[in-house]
């Protein structure tokens, strides 16, 4: 298999895994630092919301940029400018000149970043990763970010905190550089995307090649992304699907961090620890990806998963603040965690194999604009609702995210199970797919959910 994805591949995921490294201590350290300026849970909802802001407002306008033009210069520079951030941040923290407001801008900037990093890796698997190892090629990416979040990253980041609160902010300021060095390494062939994805004008003889359409406006070429995904008869309703749900489970995890140390009575200093074990969840949810879909289908197998979801975040919140009531939570939160890996991993296969090349940047930046967009608006209305109890939120939302399954997963199961052949033909045939399926709102699902901001 690592003879089969290449070295391309390699080099790509190890620029991916740096870059988690790097996001997952911020992830670790800007909540904690939250918590040593304010114990409002509104307040510290506002930094989960600040790193997701940027999808709702940068999204699209970074997928179109990563269409337009070197990819591996778009992750370079997006995660010089992280390097930056991180570093100035570190800094302030290390004078003790760093108010709440600051702290919140500087996680703004740095998922606007990102907005631009993961999109250019998303769209550059295709082109390093041949068809038929796609799934297993995702399934790395998505365990990689699993894995040094969860396990790496979190209990790392929580730990130097604990032991000077400016060591995660340098470190993730070196592997953010270390991230954008292995960018920049990438071969050139697989910069830009493929030009015969490029729109073709017919020839106008049988001996005339087909010369490429002029490249349109930027705005226009947004648009056109827009455009395919929504008429498109399968990724719509998974559009919609993925995007409720990641609003039901953002909604849940508003107030996570106070809960965890205020409501589980889990010291601060494991925190990372909670993370890390469930991240024994996702770890499995990437292994038995494969083996879940050759026995019972790729629809079934995204849906069904997503039926378990809920239950598994609204367990999390019921957990008792005692010892046994950590071991629920932490299992809880592992198969949550385990049940969205399952749903991401096919999701990015569904799309990479539905999607011409020339669209990929648009069209994912417009899938996670909605989905990641609606994000800080839910996780805000958590912080607001745990005022009121610290567990509502993730029984609430554990139950909204069980409801959309219900109603909307048999419509997402149908249009998943349509898919399936388009996506196991020719490796260069891509499934334009949009017809006039009607504006039922339809899909639940979380792409870009839960349990350490899991991808789209």
């Amino acid at each position: 298999m690592s003879s089969a994805l290449g070295g391309s591949f390699y080099r790509l995921w190890s620029a991916s895994l740096a870059s988690n490294l790097a996001d997952g201590l911020l992830a670790a350290a800007a909540p904690l630092l939250a918590l040593r300026l304010t114990d409002d849970p509104f307040a510290v909802s506002a930094i989960s919301a600040a790193s997701f802001l940027p999808w709702l407002l940068f999204a699209i306008a970074s997928g179109g940029i990563v269409d337009r033009h070197d990819r591996r210069r778009v992750m370079g520079t997006a995660n010089t400018v992280r390097f930056l951030v991180a570093a100035s941040v570190g800094m302030l923290v290390a004078t003790h000149h760093l108010p709440l407001w600051a702290l919140v801008v500087t996680v703004f900037v740095a998922g606007a970043m990102e907005t631009a990093f993961d999109g250019g890796a998303q769209a550059l698997v295709p082109a390093v990763a041949p068809r038929e190892h796609r799934d297993a090629a995702n399934g790395r990416f998505q365990a990689g970010e699993m894995v040094m979040q969860g396990f790496v990253a979190m209990p790392i980041g929580a730990a130097l905190f604990a032991l000077s609160e400016p060591l995660p902010f340098a470190l993730s300021a070196l592997t953010f550089a270390g991230s954008a060095a292995l960018a920049l390494t990438l071969p050139a062939a697989a910069a830009r995307a493929r030009a015969a994805d490029r729109p073709t004008t017919p020839p106008a003889t049988a001996d005339t090649a087909p010369t490429p359409v002029p490249r349109q406006g930027f705005v226009h070429e947004l648009v056109e992304g827009a455009r395919f995904l929504w008429r498109h008869s399968t990724l719509r309703p998974l559009w919609i699907f993925s995007t409720l749900t990641a609003a039901t489970l953002a909604f849940g995890q508003g107030a996570l961090i106070v809960y965890v140390v205020n409501g589980l009575g889990i010291p601060q200093g494991f925190v990372g620890a909670f993370t890390a074990l469930a991240a024994v969840g996702g770890l499995t949810g990437a292994t038995i990806v494969g083996p879940l879909r050759r026995r019972f289908g790729r629809a079934t197998s995204m849906v069904g998963t997503t039926l378990l979801t809920g239950p598994a975040l609204a367990l999390l919140g019921l957990a008792p603040a005692n010892l046994a009531g950590q071991v629920v939570g932490c299992v809880a939160f592992a198969l949550c965690a385990m049940f969205v890996m399952i749903w991401n991993t096919n999701a990015m296969t569904v799309r990479q194999s539905l999607i011409p090349g020339e669209l990929l940047g648009r069209v994912n930046g417009t899938w996670r604009t909605v989905g990641w967009g609606l994000t800080p608006v839910a996780t805000l209305l958590g912080g607001l609702v745990a005022r009121s109890g610290l567990r509502l939120p993730l029984v609430i939302g554990g139950a909204l995210a069980l409801g959309v399954a219900l109603v909307m997963g048999p419509r997402v199961h149908r249009a998943l199970t349509a898919a399936e052949s388009t996506m196991s033909g020719d490796a260069d045939t891509k499934d334009t797919g949009t017809d006039d399926l009607p504006a039922d709102p339809v899909g639940p699902a979380a792409e870009a959910v839960a349990v350490s901001t899991l991808d789209t």
